[in-house]
């Protein structure tokens, strides 16, 4: 995020504006531009049978798993398997532990 704030003409944005408020609400959506490139939002899909330790970074990771795999990106994709696997392995110990 700072990279990208450093980046912006400050001076030549808000020379032209007037009032605080204009000022206010450009800063706001500078701010909101920036998180949405550095973090998008991304929609995961939670089924039913869905495990209970399975979170929406694992469902990310596997879903990244899966392109890897399907381009033929042989590195990526162990890269991404043992990530998969560690991740797994952590949140799964992570629901047990707090079950009991």
């Amino acid at each position: 995020m700072g990279r990208f704030l450093l980046q912006l003409p400050w001076s030549n944005l808000f020379s032209s504006l007037q009032s605080c408020e204009e000022k206010l609400k450009l800063f706001t959506e500078l701010i909101n531009l920036g998180l949405d490139i550095i973090m998008p939002k991304l929609s995961v899909k939670v089924h039913e049978t869905d495990r209970p330790w399975l979170t929406a970074q694992l469902k990310g990771l596997t879903t990244r798993r899966q392109k890897a795999l399907a381009s033929n990106n042989e590195s990526l994709y162990n890269i991404l398997r043992n990530k998969v696997n560690r991740e797994r392995r952590r949140s799964r110990s992570a629901y047990y532990e707090s079950k009991v």
